[in-house]
């Protein structure tokens, strides 16, 4: 991923001065470290073509403020007593020693540089907490819009005049209302009726039927129990963040993880999934990925940057397989039109943006004591950046690639392309079978390297030809 840093630090990169950190495995992240001094400088911002589905970059890209959130805390409130124990030595000096009027000069401006200092450490506090928590309504929108769309998908299979209103773009469109304030969220639920008015009568009878459904309700039952669960914890996280005490802090940050891991319990119950389409099951899915993200922020709050790699690890790792798991249930040409440009979009975003945040945390891991100070105490000024940059671009190129393959392609190629963008796996193993028969059928050209470069509809559709 390329990383945007500000002019400034661009110069000094240039110049030599300044150099982007990397990762163990030569991954750069989005760090600026001054050559000369070894300070850290800055926290990049992501492309702004970065606009992932389910995983909001603020909060991410963030983090490193958030690792430093209580340690400059706990120094501001040790700085503010040096310097009340400063200010009481001169107020005696003055009284004492009125003559050496130089002297207390000298110290009422070490006093006032140690103000400054604290007023620039009080600024630090107030983006740290400011980052978290726009990051913690974004992960409150994402999964409202998420859930909000099974209303249109329903249970069982899904009626194809709900394709377009629950498709990637339309969930963009609603995600960015939602932030606009254009809708509400209410028991995890929007007025789709509302949001969706200029989508036809079709679309709205459709929301009606949904809502009559018996099988519906009693999954809304358990969605509205769950959701509810999920903002108790966010509270919980919001007042930690607040928090002077770190033994309170982390009292509530472990009772929140409680009521995040329930609320993910009823988002991934296998008796409700098995009830569903592929595409509802993609979204109760993208659901639980939300929570589990709101899992990991805890421990990054916490300065957990083991447990952060580990959660980070198992999360990318429960993506590729439920990605896996829903083209196995796909069943018509009309889901994987829904499915593909929002699977294409988790597979080259959101678990891109994972990856980055599980290299910056075994960064941290592997740094000496000395540099995990310096970074503690160093003023990381981030890149400025509007909050609407990812959000408000509801585009959906990957509808356009789609539309351009999927005339090359057939049902099942389709579908097994699905797997091949969250499986590289199973990627290797189609190679493996394209190379050898075709090797075997006089195709010389179908070398190993060759194969390697194609693409995913080329893998599929010549695994296939094969086959048959």
């Amino acid at each position: 991923m390329d990383y945007i840093f500000s002019t400034a630090t661009q110069a000094l990169m240039l110049s030599g001065k300044a150099v982007q950190v990397a990762h163990k495995t030569g991954v750069l992240l989005p760090i600026a470290r001054c050559l000369v001094t070894g300070r850290f400088l800055e926290v990049a911002k992501p492309p702004s073509s970065t606009n992932p589905l389910i995983f909001p970059t603020q909060l991410i890209f963030g983090a490193l403020q958030g690792y430093q959130t209580y340690q400059t805390h706990t120094g501001f409130k040790n700085v503010r007593s040096d310097i009340q124990d400063t200010q009481n030595s001169i107020n005696t000096g003055v009284a004492n020693i009125r003559e050496d009027i130089g002297m207390v000069r000298e110290d009422i401006k070490n006093v006032q540089i140690g103000v400054d200092t604290v007023i620039d450490q009080v600024a630090s506090i107030q983006f740290d907490i400011k980052g978290m928590s726009d990051g913690i309504t974004a992960i409150q929108q994402n999964l409202g819009v998420l859930q909000a769309t099974t209303a249109l998908i329903g249970v069982g299979t899904i009626a194809n005049i709900a394709i377009s209103a629950a498709s990637l773009h339309q969930i963009l469109k609603l995600r960015e209302d939602v932030r606009q304030m254009r809708v509400e969220i209410k028991d995890g639920f929007i007025d789709l009726k509302k949001a969706l008015k200029d989508q036809g009568a079709e679309i709205l009878n459709h929301i009606d039927e949904v809502a009559a459904d018996i099988k519906f309700e009693q999954h809304r039952v358990v969605l509205i129990r769950a959701y509810g669960q999920f903002l108790q914890a966010l509270e919980l996280i919001k007042s930690a963040l607040a928090c002077d005490d770190p033994k309170i802090k982390d009292h509530d940050l472990a009772n929140a993880r409680q009521m995040l891991s329930v609320a993910l319990g009823d988002y991934r119950n296998p008796q409700l999934l098995s009830e569903l389409s592929a595409i509802g099951q993609l979204r109760r899915k993208e659901c639980a990925w939300a929570i589990e993200q709101t899992i990991i922020m805890t421990y990054q709050i916490q300065k957990q940057s083991g447990a952060v790699s580990h959660r980070l690890q198992n999360l990318q790792t429960s993506i590729r397989q439920d990605i896996l798991n829903v083209s196995d249930a796909v069943q018509s040409e009309e889901e994987i039109d829904l499915l593909y440009p929002e699977i294409s979009r988790i597979c080259t975003q959101d678990l891109v943006v994972l990856s980055s945040w599980q290299e910056q945390s075994e960064w941290i891991q592997s740094l000496p004591t000395s540099d995990l100070k310096l970074l503690e105490s160093s003023e990381l000024s981030p890149v400025p950046q509007a909050m609407t940059s990812a959000l408000s671009n509801f585009e959906v190129p990957e509808q356009k690639v789609y539309e351009e393959l999927k005339p090359k392609s057939h049902f099942e190629s389709l579908r097994d392309q699905l797997k091949l963008m969250a499986s590289p796996d199973l990627r290797s193993k189609y190679e493996y079978e394209v190379v050898e028969k075709g090797q075997a059928s006089g195709h010389k050209a179908l070398k190993a390297d060759v194969v390697k470069q194609s693409s995913d509809m080329a893998i599929a559709n010549l695994y296939h030809y094969f086959q048959f």
